[in-house]
């Protein structure tokens, strides 16, 4: 099932399915999913011919907006779930709507202090203290 169907039918037919819920196309947030989709299989299957105009739509301000279109499909089908099938969550549980995660633009020095942050490794401490450590966790 992972490769033999597109998300988007995931979506429109066997979650659809499986959870009882209404046709995702015809919602709102639908567009703005498949705009997120398009630009995932864009990425993950790139052709030269479209690398300009994918480089555009990957540098410019409304990225971010498109890249958090996850949140409301996650929250959608988290908050289905929750009402009306919320044994799933006692045996698959996820925190729905919580993402901790917000996108934006990283200076050189964000850059930098990254591998120290995503290690919980104390930012203060001075690089040749702590880059023996981080080389050895990657």
């Amino acid at each position: 099932m992972e490769r033999k169907f597109l998300l988007r039918q995931k979506f429109e037919k066997i979650i659809r399915s499986i959870l009882n819920t209404p046709d995702p196309s015809r919602e709102n947030r639908w567009m703005s999913f498949t705009e997120l989709e398009n630009l995932r299989n864009e990425i993950m299957h790139t052709k030269q011919s479209r690398s300009e105009e994918r480089y555009a739509k990957l540098l410019s301000h409304s990225i971010f907006d498109i890249i958090s279109n996850h949140k409301t499909i996650i929250q959608y089908y988290g908050g289905h779930i929750a009402d009306y099938k919320s044994g799933l969550l006692e045996e698959y549980p996820y925190e729905f709507g919580y993402d901790d995660v917000i996108p934006g633009l990283m200076t050189d020095e964000d850059y930098r202090k990254s591998p120290k942050s995503i290690r919980n490794i104390n930012l203060d401490t001075p690089d040749e203290e702590e880059w023996p450590k981080v080389l050895d966790l990657l």
